[in-house]
């Protein structure tokens, strides 16, 4: 292989491993999503789970006050649909988290396929230029004029 072919596989390692990085990083920012996202869901849970204990708590007293169940059916109405869009954001954050995953992976596999066919081409070229250096060695003893001692 000539040495340009060489410099551009090199330059396409570099290429592929700066692909890998971004896709590293898009890797990481979606795990932090749904870091995010998982701990947003937990809270919208909490704040319901609060509101059904503090309803099971009103209508277990004696006295039921209307005005503060309607106040915490409205409440509880109110948690539901945060809790189910903060469900919808996690499942969203899950899936671009498993796409920047696939893409992370797909980066890096491009990255070691550039990567090996580099070190076969420098291989080669390790391998050619012995062959070089060796079929000079071999001329040079040939053009050599050998004497011989009759005994």
């Amino acid at each position: 292989m000539s040495r340009s072919h060489h410099a551009a596989v090199a330059t396409l390692v570099r290429w592929r491993s700066l692909q890998e990085a971004v896709a590293e990083t898009a890797s990481r920012r979606a795990l932090a999503e749904v870091h995010m996202a998982r701990t947003a869901r937990e809270q919208a849970e909490a704040a319901a789970d609060a509101i059904d204990a503090r309803r099971v708590q009103a209508l277990s007293t004696g006295q039921l006050d209307m005005g503060l169940l309607d106040a915490l059916g409205v409440f509880a109405a109110h948690a539901r649909d945060a809790l189910a869009a903060r469900d919808a954001a996690l499942t969203e954050a899950e899936a671009h988290r498993d796409e920047a995953i696939a893409r992370q992976w797909e980066a890096r596999t491009q990255t070691r396929v550039a990567s090996t066919r580099h070190a076969r081409l420098a291989a080669q070229e390790r391998d050619a230029e012995d062959k070089r250096i060796f079929d000079r060695m071999a001329a040079l003893i040939a053009a050599t004029p050998r004497e011989h001692a009759d005994d």
